[in-house]
């Protein structure tokens, strides 16, 4: 929804390909159902194509155009967090590590779209839409990772939800990190509040708890960033250490994203 202005972004003629024979046209309307194997399927397409496609040669031009200009907007709209982002990007891809993500701000607005994975089976999300899964699923893709320590986005409500889990990563020694963007609310219902009604805020400041405290009493190592520039060293040091580390981004201290993210475009 967010990508696509809720279903309702205008697309081209679209050829479905999909495993399971009740999803054709789910979301869009599409010309073409084939009912198979992505990859088997587009690999016959691939075969039947000849070794060179008559295209326009400026093509490859424009696409690396258009995706510079659209990554620097996205940028922009981060503010301070621009370097979070950043840091995440070169970490995770050159690093292989696992990149695991709740459903929280920060993951919709650069942790789908900026941060990418150095292998498809590297990336771990909350595909239902839900809060609440990300201490878990960070929990089962260190466990599953032969290679670098799993990294997981979280956010502070949704931490909430799964915080006993907390303690099944301390008693596994899992190989993780959990970045938690802690702005002591549940920010995307007070941004939607202040876009849709006027700023009436009712019932979306929590209350939070000291993640520090917390983390002291099950034996979790914990670390805090108040200035996004602290970031990358203590990313770093987060890896270097063994087994689970939670790292506390203050919101509160660090201020605002530049542009609000309130759900998918409305209207």
């Amino acid at each position: 929804g967010n990508e696509t202005k809720d279903n309702n972004m205008a697309l081209p003629p679209i050829c479905q390909i999909d495993a399971e024979a009740r999803q054709g046209g789910r979301n869009y309307p599409v010309e073409l159902f084939v009912h198979g194997d992505a990859a088997d399927t587009l690999q016959r397409l691939l075969d039947c194509l000849p070794e060179t496609l008559d295209t326009d040669p400026n093509l490859p031009h424009e696409i690396s155009t258009t995706r510079a200009l659209a990554e620097g907007a996205l940028r922009q709209r981060l503010g301070p967090y621009h370097v979070v982002a950043d840091v995440l990007l070169e970490k995770v891809f050159n690093g292989r590590h696992p990149w695991v993500r709740d459903v929280t701000i920060s993951n919709s607005t650069f942790g789908n779209r900026y941060v990418q994975i150095a292998d498809p089976k590297l990336g771990v999300h909350a595909l239902g839409g839900g809060i609440g899964q990300g201490i878990s699923m960070g929990i089962g893709a260190a466990l599953a990772s032969e290679g670098p320590k799993a990294i997981t986005l979280l956010g502070d409500g949704g931490a909430q939800l799964g915080i006993a889990e907390l303690i099944t990563a301390v008693q596994e020694n899992c190989p993780l990190v959990y970045v938690l963007m802690n702005d002591a609310a549940y920010g995307v219902i007070q941004n939607i509040q202040d876009a849709q009604y006027s700023g009436r805020r009712h019932y979306s400041a929590l209350n939070t708890p000291d993640f520090e405290l917390l983390c002291q009493s099950v034996g979790m190592p914990h670390m805090k960033v108040s200035d996004t520039a602290e970031f990358g060293g203590v990313l770093d040091a987060a890896i270097e250490r063994e087994g689970p580390v939670l790292i506390e981004v203050d919101m509160i201290a660090i201020g605002p994203f530049a542009q609000a993210f309130a759900g998918p475009p409305a209207g």
